[in-house]
């Protein structure tokens, strides 16, 4: 057996890409690989973001999240009138990740038109669209 060779399930012999591939059969569940679990944690930090903008987080949730419209030293800035949140300094990359941080910057990246949405299920809805490649955004 070469070094890019290892035995497989019942015994058979799989070259290291496929290998690779079956582990992560394994381990992923449904067949989700790393990549659609990164975008699905994104997905949920928007939702949190919408649900703390419309007061139904936790409030532990809802403090770290502030509208620029509520700055007053934006009150005369366009900025004032959009609904953006502010997003934190941070000095490293693990201050990036913090949900403070990183649900404000993935919620600024979406269109207008899905921030600004009244309910929770058209937000969902319309946040589908959006990561689905709908020709509407």
């Amino acid at each position: 057996m070469s070094r890019t060779q290892k035995e497989g399930p019942n015994n058979q012999i799989l070259p290291s890409p496929f290998r690779k591939m079956m582990m992560d059969r394994k381990s992923a569940k449904d067949g989700n690989d790393a990549f659609m679990k990164s975008r699905s944690k994104r997905n949920i930090a928007k939702e949190l973001v919408y649900k703390c903008l419309n007061n139904s987080a936790p409030p532990y949730l809802a403090d770290k999240i502030r509208p620029l419209s509520n700055d007053c030293n934006r009150s005369r800035l366009r900025s004032s009138k959009s609904s953006d949140v502010f997003v934190p300094r941070t000095k490293t990359k693990m201050g990036d990740r913090a949900f403070e941080v990183a649900g404000p910057r993935t919620w600024n990246s979406l269109p207008a038109t899905i921030r600004e949405t009244k309910t929770l299920p058209a937000f969902k809805k319309q946040l589908k669209l959006y990561l689905i490649g709908n020709p509407e955004y």
